[in-house]
């Protein structure tokens, strides 16, 4: 054989055209990459949104809860209720433990309070009840870190939670 013959055709400025393309270029590697990540960043931040939102959920479901708790207790005591004993305002001190031991309602409002500031210590928990004749008005507020996150110029955003219930004789 001829040396000259197993040599490689010199390379000339023209192309085969019969020959497709095989594999992928590094630009589309690229705009694969940064759509993927787009992608990935994407549903992060859904996470953290979701998680937000499941928080404020629980602590929505706790203040139902507590509330129940409550106006459960007025009901076993509704004569000292209807009375005003358990009327209570947003940042009121617990009663003293000799105020509870010396009275249901204060024993009753004591424990309920620092299950609302337990339940919702990072927040900020805080209650209240009110009456009106046979009609209480219970209501537990928390500062809301998805609502300060929505109201960044506002320092005092409350999510409230109230219920109203009836005590009959």
């Amino acid at each position: 054989m001829n040396a000259q013959a197993l040599r490689a055709p010199a390379a000339s400025g023209k192309r085969c055209r019969g020959r497709r393309q095989s594999g992928t270029s590094l630009i589309e590697v690229l705009v694969t990459m940064v759509l993927l990540s787009l992608g990935i960043a994407s549903m992060g931040t859904l996470q953290v949104s979701a998680l937000k939102l499941n928080h404020s959920a629980y602590l929505r479901s706790q203040a139902a809860i507590l509330s129940y708790q409550i106006i459960d207790a007025m009901r076993a005591n509704s004569r000292h209720a209807k009375d005003g004993a358990y009327d209570l305002a947003f940042g009121d001190p617990l009663p003293t433990q000799l105020a509870a031991s010396s009275s249901v309602a204060a024993a009753d409002i004591r424990t309920w309070q620092m299950n609302v500031e337990n339940t919702m210590r990072p927040f900020g928990g805080q209650a209240s009840i009110q009456h009106d004749g046979n009609e209480f008005t219970v209501a537990v507020r928390w500062r809301d870190r998805l609502q300060e996150d929505r109201d960044a110029e506002q320092q005092t955003s409350w999510e409230r939670f109230s219920m109203v219930a009836e005590l009959r004789q």
